[in-house]
């Protein structure tokens, strides 16, 4: 059976044979797809793009003159001033103003329409070429080109331009900002180290005034005054005890004159109560050497017993109290000195504690001394740190404003059209030879496709194998066709 099958399988002429059966329609499907392409491709609207190209100049002053203060790569650049160009409103007006979607914009689909703005902007940037400059050196040329779609070719090259030139005004304004904003910046921070300064000397200033005496420059000079503050008190010290020698010897001296003897002649008359401190004196010293019947004994206790009547009777009688000044002229020369030693004594107590005091105060400034010097030390490297860099930020503020005039006289790297927005004389879009090619290979597929399709679904019996497909048995003997007169 499968020989038999082997032997009425299909051949060449029969795939001929289907061919020549179908061949009307398929070529009437053909020529329809290839029709329906051909309008299609003149059917789409025509769209124009227009394209100019911006340079991006390099600096006309050299960097070893003035550091340029606007930096970044040229594609942060340029996407930076797109971001600022291209904004929601300034699209919004120019599609209003060049009547692009329109029909977005009668409906206040401004969102769509920005959007469809965007997609028909085009910002590329060039590949970088390297120049041989002047003496073998490179030179770095960076370009951009903007583009435009549009179906009016006139249109298209009229944005194009307008975007070109926004760019380069934006450009400018950007690197006039930038030069501006580090300006003040450096102008700002200056100020702040300005006030740091100010207060950092002042602080020096109040430090100095609290430590008067204990800075360093005064360690020497302190010390040396110390030493001779300290020879001032010992001589003070000696001074006083001699002051107090000479007190006590004539307080003894006063305890031995009487205060109120107006005799003449000069000479010193003991009072009854000194000579009975002198005889009881003696009486002691007498009864160590004497018994107690001793006429010695008996008459020092009878001359003690008178003197201390004359002493009872000049205690009542005044004469030993308030009864006026003295006239003993050796008593009032004593007492006279012994005043004055008592006020030479108060005074130069208060000197030894004035001593003492500064002595206190001079060994308290050089115990802070250490640590005075330590903390003048770290507020001057303060202080010298902060003036150093005013000092440099005052050179880069300079610098910056330098590059400011600089960028306000466009003398920076700055934009300019290499190219001007060209008019272009053919559409981009759609590809009509394209669609139409796609549309004959679309008919010649959509025929063959027919061809086959309409064969399998066709139940007709026709050949050997429409026999064998029917009965399952191959037929014995096959009639061609056999064509008459008449026909």
């Amino acid at each position: 059976m499968s020989e038999q099958n082997n032997e009425i399988g299909l051949n060449l002429a029969d795939y001929f044979a289907v061919v020549r059966r179908r061949w009307f329609a398929a070529l009437v499907l053909a020529v329809l797809v290839v029709l329906a392409a051909v309008w299609l491709a003149w059917s789409l609207p025509a769209t124009y793009e227009s394209e100019g190209t911006v340079l991006v100049e390099r600096e006309e002053i050299p960097d070893v003159f003035v550091v340029s203060t606007v930096t970044g790569y040229a594609q942060e650049r340029i996407e930076n001033i797109k971001r600022r160009a291209l904004t929601r409103e300034r699209l919004v007006e120019m599609a209003t103003r060049y009547e692009l979607f329109s029909d977005y914009l009668e409906k206040g689909d401004a969102t769509t329409a920005v959007s469809m703005m965007r997609e028909a902007l085009g910002i590329e940037l060039l590949n970088v070429e390297q120049n041989q400059g002047r003496r073998g050196q490179s030179k770095v040329v960076i370009a951009f080109t903007v583009s435009f779609q549009a179906d009016d070719p006139e249109l298209a090259r009229a944005v194009t331009n307008e975007v070109m030139e926004i760019f380069l005004e934006e450009n400018q304004a950007l690197r006039l900002e930038q030069s501006g904003e580090v300006v003040d910046f450096f102008e700002r921070t200056a100020s702040t180290l300005e006030a740091e300064i100010d207060a950092i000397e002042q602080r020096i200033s109040d430090y100095k005034q609290s430590r008067a005496n204990a800075l360093p420059d005064q360690m020497v000079s302190n010390r040396r005054k110390l030493s001779d503050l300290e020879q001032d008190l010992q001589t003070s010290a000696n001074r006083e005890r001699d002051l107090r020698n000479q007190t006590n010897e004539l307080r003894d001296q006063l305890e031995t004159l009487d205060p109120y003897y107006s005799g003449g002649g000069g000479t010193r008359v003991v009072s009854p109560a000194a000579q009975l401190v002198q005889t009881k004196a003696e009486l002691a010293t007498a009864k160590e050497r004497y018994s107690s019947i001793h006429p010695e004994i008996t008459r020092l206790e009878l001359l003690i017993a008178g003197l201390e009547k004359e002493v009872q009777q000049s205690n009542n009688s005044g004469q030993d109290g308030n009864a006026g000044a003295p006239t003993n002229p050796d008593y009032v020369r004593a007492s006279a000195k012994l005043n004055s030693l008592a006020v030479d004594l108060s005074a130069l107590t208060d000197h030894r504690e004035v001593i003492r005091n500064e002595i206190s105060e001079l060994e308290i400034s050089i115990a802070q001394g250490p640590e005075v010097e330590r903390e003048l030390r770290s507020l001057s490297l303060e202080l010298d740190s902060s003036r150093k860099q005013y000092r440099e930020l005052r050179d880069k503020q300079l610098d910056a404003r330098l590059a400011a005039d600089v960028e306000s006289d466009q003398k920076g790297g700055g934009f300019r059209i290499l190219e001007p927005a060209n008019l272009p004389s053919l559409p981009i879009s759609p590809d009509r030879a394209g669609i139409v090619t796609l549309g004959v290979l679309a008919g010649m597929l959509a025929g063959l496709v027919w061809i086959f399709l309409a064969e399998f679904l066709d139940q007709a019996v026709r050949g050997q194998r429409g026999v064998l497909r029917v009965t399952g048995l191959a037929p014995i003997a096959v009639v061609p066709n056999m064509s008459t007169g008449w026909e």
